[in-house]
């Protein structure tokens, strides 16, 4: 005996070749619940046997069975290695037996039109479903976490700068002496006034002797405008508050830490949280990530140097977002690319480690990654030698031919 199985909104069915007979066992106790419906078939997509599915198979199993796919197969002999499938992708025959299907599921429903309300009810459960699954990623949480620190970072060099002006026409030397910004915050937004910098204020702040001797040397050496207390009152006032943008910066990377600790820890191990989460928003998530080559990776954050080269304007660039590792940027212009290639190789493992299995192997690709680093600084210690290019004779003007020598006659005797 031949019986088609095909899994459906109201439940799994089973109708034998001749459309004669038929097993139906429905997503719920007696009759379709929407729910249950959602929530099998969201497990079948993700290759999970269900009750239902499996009921049905029992009771058929001595039979051949035809399905539509070759996914389906593959869930079924996982389950039932000795079955005896047969798989049909399309033809009149299968369309048959969806149509014959059909007309069952209106017997059951009672109408065409309360069958077609019933399969909208599931694939909105099903569409809910999801995007409460998409919520639940973590990756989602890095990407925004990484994306709101760099809107921060922008939002602090906008306001220093400000303040630094601002402050700079009151006392413009101090800029000078101190150039960490959020000690020159910190020194505004605690002492204000010129006056107040003594020597005994400025030890609650500055440690170093050095620095103390000049910005003392800088109070008796201004020559700034004067400026009334209310000034002084409203430069303070935006000092601490983007005093107050560091401190929420600082809370932010510490949260985006443990998000990729959580998420993607052999990303994190290898190429650390900041520049890891770029790459994860640049990929769009990492499975994503996890589902690229390594010369994607390389240069993923380089796109508008990749088109401009096969536009024929420049080179190909050798690495994009990953540059910002001090192993790249800081190594010698020859080494880069090479380094890259390595680094890249290596965050396709981590990706597809922590997408696909969890298990955390960091430590050991972050060996192999330095082995081969020292590798490459070994054998190419010295930038290579550039070829001398032949000099090519120049083209004549346009509209004039090239110039012949003439052979100059010899005298006849």
């Amino acid at each position: 005996m031949r019986m088609w199985i095909f899994v459906t909104y109201p439940g799994v069915i089973a109708i034998s070749d001749g459309f004669k007979e038929y097993l139906f066992k429905p997503f719920g106790d007696e009759k379709p619940d929407a729910d249950k419906a959602a929530k099998a078939l969201l497990d079948l997509e993700k290759n999970k046997m269900i009750d239902e599915l499996r009921e049905i198979v029992q009771k058929i199993k001595d039979s051949t069975i035809k399905v539509d796919s070759e996914s389906f197969a593959r869930l079924l002999r996982s389950e039932f290695p000795d079955l005896d499938i047969e798989i049909i992708d399309g033809g009149k025959e299968l369309l048959k037996a969806r149509e014959h299907v059909s007309r069952i599921y209106v017997e059951i429903f009672g109408s065409y039109e309360k069958y077609v309300e019933f399969a909208s009810r599931v694939s909105a459960e099903i569409s809910k479903a999801k995007v409460a699954e998409a919520g639940e990623r973590r990756d989602l949480m890095i990407i925004r976490a990484v994306t709101i620190s760099e809107d921060l970072t922008k939002m602090i060099n906008t306001l220093v700068s400000h303040v630094r002006e601002w402050y700079g026409y009151y006392w413009p030397e101090l800029g000078k002496e101190i150039e960490d910004h959020e000690l020159y915050l910190t020194l505004v937004s605690e002492l204000g006034r010129v006056e107040n910098f003594t020597e005994e204020n400025l030890r609650k702040y500055i440690k170093n002797e050095k620095l103390i001797k000049a910005v003392l040397k800088a109070k008796s050496d201004r020559v700034g405008i004067s400026i009334t207390d209310r000034d002084i009152e409203m430069i303070q006032h935006i000092a601490r508050r983007t005093l107050d943008l560091y401190k929420d910066k600082e809370r932010i990377l510490e949260y985006l830490d443990e998000l990729m600790q959580e998420a993607a820890p052999n990303i994190r191990a290898l190429i650390g949280s900041v520049i890891g989460a770029k790459l994860i928003r640049k990929a769009g998530g990492i499975g994503e990530l996890a589902k690229m080559p390594s010369s994607t990776i390389q240069i993923l954050g380089a796109e508008k140097a990749l088109f401009r080269a096969l536009h024929g304007k420049g080179t190909p660039p050798k690495h994009g977002i990953i540059f910002q590792d001090p192993r790249i940027f800081k190594a010698p212009w020859w080494q880069r690319g090479k380094i890259a290639r390595a680094l890249a190789g290596k965050l396709t493992i981590a990706a597809r480690v922590d997408y696909f299995t969890g298990e955390y192997i960091g430590d050991e690709l972050l060996r192999d990654l330095e082995r081969r680093i020292e590798e490459i600084k070994k054998k190419y210690p010295k930038p290579p030698i550039k070829k001398k290019e032949e000099k090519k004779p120049r083209p004549p003007p346009k509209g004039k031919k090239p110039h012949k020598k003439r052979k100059k006659k010899g005298k006849k005797r």
